[in-house]
Parts: structure tokens; C-alpha cells; sequence
């Protein structure tokens, strides 16, 4: 009895953290259409500035879909500023921490709260330096990756989606992904 109590908790806590496709290892995933043909979303980063994808355009990007209750998330996470340090002159690197429970609809905090959640989990953690962005309802991962984290997605120079993965990767994996799908 204690085992089944033990597993519905886990399987609660985890509860959109999980990969809920199907597949979870996914192929490329289309491009929503913009004008000039690439991917388009503003975000507010963790000090509360509005942030453009617009702006990172010309260099290929890695973005990294998690949220702060994720164990995968928590593991994936200590070697992420390595590799980015690693290619920060061809790739950018880009946090973008998901604020919805589960895929509830229901925020995990009010922005600025989760903010803090986010610096103190994570970027003070783990040394992050690269930008770290707040998604409110998952809207742009549902649009870029659809849902569970963590989730990478691999944009080319031109804002176009190359790779989506959907699954704990290493850093070798990470390093080599980079390489196949952005170098």
C-alpha cells in the first residue's frame, strides 16, 4: 500500500514533467509562418525586461524548455553552462523556464515569483550565464516543442526549427546535437 501511495505522489510531482508525446524523441517540428519565414515570440526575462527572439537572430540557438519542480530538468542542468561557455561564439544558448503546472493552464507562481524560483534554482545554482526567459502557460513551448520538459529545440541562424528533443540528454548528446544540427 505504501508503494502505491508513494507511486501516485511521484507521478503527481511530476506531473508535466513527464513526456506526454507519444514520441519522445521528436523529428523537426514545423515552423510557425512569420514574414520573413522564421520563428517569432517575445518573453519577459528573469529581471522583468521583454526579451525578442528577433534579437538573437543570426546565430544558431539552443532552447532550453524546463521548469523548476522537474528532476530530469535538475539533471540536465549543472552541465548546460559548460557546453554553453563551450560554443558561445556559434551558439546561443537560451533558458526558457516554463510557468504552468502540469498543462493545467494554471501558472506554477505569478511571473515575478517564479522569476526568483528560477534565479535560485538554477541560474545561482548552477552558474548560468547565458538569458533565461519565463513562458507563462507554455505558450511557446506548445508552438516550438508542444508539451513535457525538458525539451531542447535547435533554431538555425535564420530562426528556423532543425531539431526538437524531447528527452534527458547528456552533455555528450548536447555537444553532439549542437554539432549535427547547428555547426
Amino acid at each position: 500500500m505504501v508503494r502505491i501511495v508513494m507511486l501516485f505522489v511521484s507521478l503527481v510531482i511530476m506531473g508535466g514533467c513527464s513526456f506526454s508525446e507519444n514520441n519522445p524523441i521528436s523529428s523537426p517540428q514545423p515552423t510557425p509562418p512569420e514574414e520573413d519565414g522564421g520563428i517569432q515570440f517575445v518573453l519577459f526575462d528573469i529581471t522583468g525586461n521583454e526579451v525578442s527572439f528577433q534579437n538573437f537572430r543570426g546565430k544558431p540557438a539552443v532552447l532550453i524548455f524546463f521548469k523548476t519542480y522537474c528532476p530530469h530538468c535538475q539533471d540536465e542542468a549543472p552541465f548546460l553552462e559548460t557546453v554553453y561557455q563551450k560554443y558561445r561564439d556559434q551558439v546561443e544558448f537560451l533558458g526558457i523556464a516554463v510557468n504552468e503546472q502540469g498543462t493545467s493552464g494554471a501558472l506554477i507562481a505569478e511571473r515575478s515569483m517564479y522569476a526568483i524560483q528560477v534565479r535560485n534554482q538554477f541560474v545561482e545554482r548552477y552558474g548560468w550565464t547565458f538569458p533565461v526567459l519565463i513562458d507563462d502557460y507554455g505558450r511557446v513551448q506548445r508552438e516550438l516543442a508542444g508539451t513535457g520538459v525538458p525539451s531542447l529545440v535547435f533554431v538555425d541562424a535564420r530562426g528556423f526549427v532543425k531539431k526538437v528533443i524531447k528527452e534527458v540528454i547528456s552533455q555528450s548528446a548536447l555537444e553532439q546535437a549542437i554539432v549535427v544540427y547547428l555547426l
